[in-house]
Protein backbone atom coordinates (compact mmCIF):
# COMPACT_ATOMS: atom_id res chain seq x y z
CA UNK A 1 0.00 0.00 0.00
CA UNK A 2 1.15 3.24 -0.87
CA UNK A 3 1.71 5.89 1.82
CA UNK A 4 1.71 9.50 1.11
CA UNK A 5 4.05 8.96 -1.36
CA UNK A 6 6.54 6.80 0.12
CA UNK A 7 6.67 2.40 0.60
CA UNK A 8 5.16 1.09 3.85
CA UNK A 9 7.06 -1.89 5.24
CA UNK A 10 3.68 -4.17 4.47
CA UNK A 11 4.44 -7.45 2.86
CA UNK A 12 8.37 -7.25 3.42
CA UNK A 13 9.04 -4.14 1.32
CA UNK A 14 10.71 -1.15 2.53
CA UNK A 15 10.77 2.26 0.98
CA UNK A 16 12.56 3.03 -2.18
CA UNK A 17 13.35 6.94 -2.26
CA UNK A 18 10.34 7.95 -4.29
CA UNK A 19 8.78 9.71 -1.37
CA UNK A 20 7.48 13.49 -1.60
CA UNK A 21 7.47 14.86 -5.17
CA UNK A 22 10.50 13.75 -6.71
CA UNK A 23 9.68 9.82 -7.91
CA UNK A 24 13.06 8.72 -8.65
CA UNK A 25 14.08 4.85 -9.67
CA UNK A 26 14.19 2.70 -7.13
CA UNK A 27 17.46 1.97 -5.36
CA UNK A 28 17.03 0.36 -2.24
CA UNK A 29 14.74 -2.95 -1.90
CA UNK A 30 14.09 -4.77 1.14
CA UNK A 31 12.51 -8.31 0.75
CA UNK A 32 10.97 -9.81 4.39
CA UNK A 33 11.91 -13.56 4.69
CA UNK A 34 8.46 -14.74 4.06
CA UNK A 35 7.10 -17.90 1.89
CA UNK A 36 5.58 -17.45 -1.73
CA UNK A 37 3.57 -20.25 -1.74
CA UNK A 38 0.17 -19.73 -1.58
CA UNK A 39 1.09 -15.95 -0.95
CA UNK A 40 0.72 -13.10 -3.84
CA UNK A 41 3.30 -9.81 -3.59
CA UNK A 42 1.75 -7.23 -5.72
CA UNK A 43 3.39 -3.87 -4.67
CA UNK A 44 4.46 -0.89 -6.07
CA UNK A 45 4.24 1.83 -8.38
CA UNK A 46 3.97 2.40 -12.21
CA UNK A 47 3.20 0.23 -14.82
CA UNK A 48 6.05 -2.35 -15.14
CA UNK A 49 4.76 -5.70 -14.04
CA UNK A 50 6.42 -9.09 -13.76
CA UNK A 51 5.49 -13.08 -12.83
CA UNK A 52 7.48 -15.31 -11.34
CA UNK A 53 5.48 -18.39 -9.99
CA UNK A 54 3.58 -17.63 -7.26
CA UNK A 55 5.44 -14.29 -6.64
CA UNK A 56 3.44 -11.20 -8.31
CA UNK A 57 6.18 -7.86 -8.15
CA UNK A 58 5.43 -4.65 -9.43
CA UNK A 59 8.59 -2.66 -9.13
CA UNK A 60 8.62 1.88 -9.73
CA UNK A 61 9.98 3.37 -12.71
CA UNK A 62 11.88 0.37 -14.16
CA UNK A 63 14.36 1.91 -16.96
CA UNK A 64 13.54 -0.76 -19.18
CA UNK A 65 10.49 -1.50 -21.96
CA UNK A 66 10.29 -5.51 -21.73
CA UNK A 67 10.31 -7.82 -18.39
CA UNK A 68 12.23 -11.21 -19.08
CA UNK A 69 10.29 -13.70 -17.48
CA UNK A 70 12.85 -16.51 -16.41
CA UNK A 71 11.84 -20.21 -14.75
CA UNK A 72 9.12 -20.74 -12.06
CA UNK A 73 9.90 -20.76 -8.23
CA UNK A 74 9.69 -24.22 -7.09
CA UNK A 75 10.08 -24.08 -3.45
CA UNK A 76 8.81 -20.40 -2.58
CA UNK A 77 12.24 -20.11 -0.51
CA UNK A 78 13.53 -16.49 0.71
CA UNK A 79 16.50 -16.84 -1.59
CA UNK A 80 15.22 -18.10 -4.87
CA UNK A 81 12.93 -14.93 -4.52
CA UNK A 82 16.08 -12.46 -4.18
CA UNK A 83 17.24 -14.74 -7.24
CA UNK A 84 13.96 -13.75 -8.98
CA UNK A 85 13.88 -10.53 -8.48
CA UNK A 86 17.11 -10.26 -10.20
CA UNK A 87 16.63 -12.49 -12.90
CA UNK A 88 13.39 -10.80 -13.95
CA UNK A 89 14.51 -7.38 -13.70
CA UNK A 90 17.47 -6.48 -15.54
CA UNK A 91 17.73 -3.54 -13.80
CA UNK A 92 16.95 -4.39 -10.20
CA UNK A 93 17.69 -2.36 -7.64
CA UNK A 94 21.57 -1.66 -7.02
CA UNK A 95 21.49 -2.59 -3.31
CA UNK A 96 19.03 -5.50 -1.96
CA UNK A 97 18.99 -5.93 1.77
CA UNK A 98 18.11 -8.94 3.43
CA UNK A 99 16.45 -9.35 6.66
CA UNK A 100 18.18 -12.22 8.50
CA UNK A 101 17.42 -14.68 11.57
CA UNK A 102 20.70 -13.61 13.44
CA UNK A 103 23.89 -11.51 12.85
CA UNK A 104 26.62 -12.82 14.39
CA UNK A 105 28.70 -9.93 16.68
CA UNK A 106 30.73 -11.96 19.19
CA UNK A 107 33.28 -14.43 19.11
CA UNK A 108 31.38 -15.90 22.09
CA UNK A 109 28.55 -16.29 20.37
CA UNK A 110 30.66 -17.62 17.13
CA UNK A 111 32.17 -20.78 19.35
CA UNK A 112 28.70 -21.53 20.88
CA UNK A 113 27.79 -22.41 16.99
CA UNK A 114 31.37 -23.77 16.06
CA UNK A 115 32.97 -25.32 18.95
CA UNK A 116 36.59 -26.22 19.57
CA UNK A 117 35.89 -29.02 20.96
CA UNK A 118 37.00 -31.89 18.83
CA UNK A 119 39.22 -30.05 16.70
CA UNK A 120 42.91 -30.26 18.62
CA UNK A 121 44.84 -30.53 15.64
CA UNK A 122 43.04 -27.84 13.89
CA UNK A 123 44.50 -24.79 16.10
CA UNK A 124 47.99 -27.13 16.83
CA UNK A 125 48.73 -27.68 12.66
CA UNK A 126 50.17 -23.66 12.54
CA UNK A 127 53.76 -23.36 12.49
CA UNK A 128 55.63 -19.61 11.81
CA UNK A 129 57.65 -20.94 9.32
CA UNK A 130 57.95 -23.21 6.05
CA UNK A 131 58.69 -26.91 7.13
CA UNK A 132 59.83 -29.38 4.64
CA UNK A 133 55.90 -30.41 3.64
CA UNK A 134 55.73 -26.65 2.81
CA UNK A 135 58.24 -26.53 0.56
CA UNK A 136 57.21 -29.64 -0.73
CA UNK A 137 53.97 -28.25 -1.88
CA UNK A 138 54.83 -25.17 -2.98
CA UNK A 139 57.68 -26.73 -5.66
CA UNK A 140 54.50 -28.44 -6.77
CA UNK A 141 52.29 -25.74 -7.16
CA UNK A 142 51.76 -23.55 -10.30
CA UNK A 143 48.97 -21.19 -8.71
CA UNK A 144 48.98 -18.93 -5.97
CA UNK A 145 45.76 -16.92 -4.92
CA UNK A 146 47.42 -13.92 -3.25
CA UNK A 147 44.88 -11.80 -0.84
CA UNK A 148 45.84 -7.66 0.27
CA UNK A 149 43.79 -4.87 1.77
CA UNK A 150 44.26 -1.25 1.57
CA UNK A 151 44.43 0.59 4.87
CA UNK A 152 40.92 2.28 4.24
CA UNK A 153 39.91 -0.13 1.36
CA UNK A 154 38.74 -2.80 0.06
CA UNK A 155 39.88 -6.59 0.15
CA UNK A 156 41.42 -7.65 -3.15
CA UNK A 157 42.32 -11.29 -4.24
CA UNK A 158 44.50 -11.90 -7.31
CA UNK A 159 45.54 -15.16 -9.01
CA UNK A 160 48.92 -15.72 -10.22
CA UNK A 161 49.99 -18.28 -11.91
CA UNK A 162 53.56 -19.79 -13.45
CA UNK A 163 55.06 -23.52 -13.91
CA UNK A 164 55.13 -25.36 -11.01
CA UNK A 165 57.50 -24.29 -8.27
CA UNK A 166 57.61 -20.34 -9.60
CA UNK A 167 57.05 -19.11 -5.90
CA UNK A 168 60.97 -19.19 -4.66
CA UNK A 169 61.38 -20.36 -0.86
CA UNK A 170 64.25 -18.05 -0.08
CA UNK A 171 64.38 -19.39 3.27
CA UNK A 172 61.79 -21.02 5.98
CA UNK A 173 60.71 -17.45 6.43
CA UNK A 174 60.98 -16.25 2.86
CA UNK A 175 58.71 -16.61 0.08
CA UNK A 176 59.50 -14.26 -3.48
CA UNK A 177 56.95 -14.33 -6.06
CA UNK A 178 57.79 -13.21 -9.64
CA UNK A 179 55.28 -10.34 -11.02
CA UNK A 180 54.56 -10.99 -15.21
CA UNK A 181 53.08 -8.68 -17.37
CA UNK A 182 48.85 -7.83 -16.28
CA UNK A 183 46.24 -5.64 -16.84
CA UNK A 184 48.26 -2.59 -14.99
CA UNK A 185 45.81 -2.49 -12.22
CA UNK A 186 48.34 -3.31 -9.95
CA UNK A 187 45.54 -3.49 -6.59
CA UNK A 188 48.04 -5.66 -4.62
CA UNK A 189 50.69 -4.12 -5.02
CA UNK A 190 48.95 -0.55 -4.56
CA UNK A 191 47.44 -1.86 -1.28
CA UNK A 192 50.63 -3.51 -0.03
CA UNK A 193 52.28 0.35 0.07
CA UNK A 194 49.40 1.18 2.61
CA UNK A 195 48.84 -2.44 4.35
CA UNK A 196 51.96 -4.85 4.44
CA UNK A 197 49.83 -7.53 5.38
CA UNK A 198 48.94 -10.59 3.19
CA UNK A 199 47.68 -13.84 2.89
CA UNK A 200 48.24 -16.89 0.07
CA UNK A 201 46.58 -19.77 -1.24
CA UNK A 202 48.53 -22.39 -2.77
CA UNK A 203 46.77 -25.02 -5.17
CA UNK A 204 48.24 -27.90 -6.52
CA UNK A 205 45.95 -29.42 -9.64
CA UNK A 206 43.92 -32.36 -9.16
CA UNK A 207 45.13 -32.26 -4.94
CA UNK A 208 42.34 -31.50 -2.81
CA UNK A 209 44.71 -30.01 -0.06
CA UNK A 210 45.52 -26.24 0.10
CA UNK A 211 48.39 -24.41 1.86
CA UNK A 212 47.50 -21.65 3.79
CA UNK A 213 50.49 -18.80 4.32
CA UNK A 214 49.84 -15.37 6.33
CA UNK A 215 52.48 -12.35 6.53
CA UNK A 216 54.17 -9.49 5.36
CA UNK A 217 54.76 -8.38 2.15
CA UNK A 218 57.28 -5.56 -0.30
CA UNK A 219 56.82 -4.96 -3.26
CA UNK A 220 61.21 -4.70 -4.52
CA UNK A 221 62.74 -4.48 -7.74
CA UNK A 222 65.89 -6.74 -7.61
CA UNK A 223 67.98 -7.87 -10.74
CA UNK A 224 69.33 -10.85 -8.71
CA UNK A 225 65.57 -11.72 -8.62
CA UNK A 226 64.42 -10.88 -11.86
CA UNK A 227 67.50 -12.84 -13.38
CA UNK A 228 66.63 -16.19 -11.57
CA UNK A 229 63.29 -15.79 -12.45
CA UNK A 230 63.20 -15.22 -16.01
CA UNK A 231 61.18 -16.84 -18.79
CA UNK A 232 61.92 -17.16 -22.14
CA UNK A 233 64.22 -14.96 -21.85
CA UNK A 234 61.76 -11.95 -20.06
CA UNK A 235 62.84 -10.75 -16.45
CA UNK A 236 59.72 -9.80 -14.13
CA UNK A 237 60.13 -5.97 -13.44
CA UNK A 238 59.08 -7.04 -10.17
CA UNK A 239 58.90 -9.03 -7.14
CA UNK A 240 56.82 -9.65 -3.93
CA UNK A 241 58.91 -10.70 -1.22
CA UNK A 242 57.12 -11.95 1.94
CA UNK A 243 58.06 -12.75 5.08
CA UNK A 244 56.41 -15.62 6.81
CA UNK A 245 54.65 -15.39 9.59
CA UNK A 246 51.43 -18.10 9.62
CA UNK A 247 51.42 -21.40 7.62
CA UNK A 248 49.31 -24.48 7.91
CA UNK A 249 47.64 -26.69 5.36
CA UNK A 250 44.03 -26.97 4.83
CA UNK A 251 41.36 -29.65 4.65
CA UNK A 252 39.93 -30.91 1.18
CA UNK A 253 36.36 -30.74 2.08
CA UNK A 254 35.84 -27.90 -0.17
CA UNK A 255 37.06 -29.35 -3.40
CA UNK A 256 35.58 -32.79 -2.74
CA UNK A 257 32.21 -30.75 -2.49
CA UNK A 258 32.46 -28.75 -5.50
CA UNK A 259 34.35 -31.22 -7.39
CA UNK A 260 36.84 -29.04 -8.97
CA UNK A 261 38.97 -31.64 -9.88
CA UNK A 262 36.47 -33.56 -12.03
CA UNK A 263 36.66 -32.38 -15.83
CA UNK A 264 32.81 -35.12 -15.83
CA UNK A 265 31.79 -31.93 -13.19
CA UNK A 266 32.78 -28.93 -15.40
CA UNK A 267 29.82 -26.87 -17.37
CA UNK A 268 30.38 -26.30 -21.08
CA UNK A 269 33.73 -23.43 -21.82
CA UNK A 270 31.40 -21.79 -23.89
CA UNK A 271 28.68 -21.41 -21.23
CA UNK A 272 30.18 -19.54 -18.62
CA UNK A 273 30.73 -15.90 -19.48
CA UNK A 274 33.76 -14.44 -20.58
CA UNK A 275 36.71 -11.45 -19.55
CA UNK A 276 35.10 -10.16 -23.48
CA UNK A 277 31.56 -10.28 -22.14
CA UNK A 278 32.15 -8.39 -18.94
CA UNK A 279 33.87 -5.58 -21.15
CA UNK A 280 30.72 -4.98 -23.31
CA UNK A 281 28.67 -4.91 -20.30
CA UNK A 282 30.59 -2.61 -18.44
CA UNK A 283 32.58 -0.12 -20.82
CA UNK A 284 31.28 1.84 -23.43
CA UNK A 285 32.63 1.01 -26.65
CA UNK A 286 32.08 0.59 -29.87
CA UNK A 287 33.40 -2.85 -30.31
CA UNK A 288 31.95 -5.85 -31.33
CA UNK A 289 32.48 -8.98 -29.15
CA UNK A 290 34.52 -10.89 -31.47
CA UNK A 291 36.68 -7.45 -32.05
CA UNK A 292 37.10 -7.71 -27.92
CA UNK A 293 37.74 -10.83 -27.69
CA UNK A 294 40.36 -10.96 -30.25
CA UNK A 295 41.98 -8.35 -28.61
CA UNK A 296 42.12 -10.39 -24.95
CA UNK A 297 43.68 -13.50 -27.08
CA UNK A 298 46.16 -11.81 -28.86
CA UNK A 299 47.20 -9.89 -25.33
CA UNK A 300 47.78 -13.56 -24.04
CA UNK A 301 49.77 -14.86 -27.03
CA UNK A 302 52.22 -11.50 -26.56
CA UNK A 303 52.32 -10.62 -23.16
CA UNK A 304 52.59 -13.82 -21.11
CA UNK A 305 56.06 -12.63 -19.87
Amino acid sequence: MQTEGCWSDNYGFLQGPICGNDPAPLRELMIAKLPLSGRTISYGLGDSYAKRGDADVKLHNLSRDEVCVGDRVTNGGFEEYCTCLRLVFGNYPERIVLEIDEQIETIERLRELLPTEGFTNTFLKVSDRLNDVARKFIAHSPFVIIATKASEGLIDVSPKGDPAGFVEVYDDKTLIIPDRPGNHRVDGFRNLLEEPNVALLFVVPGHGDTLRIAGKARVVRDAAISKRHAINGKEPLLALVIEVEEAFMHCSKSFIRSRLWHPDHWPERKSAPTLAEWVLATVDRTQTLDEVQEDHTADEGTRLY
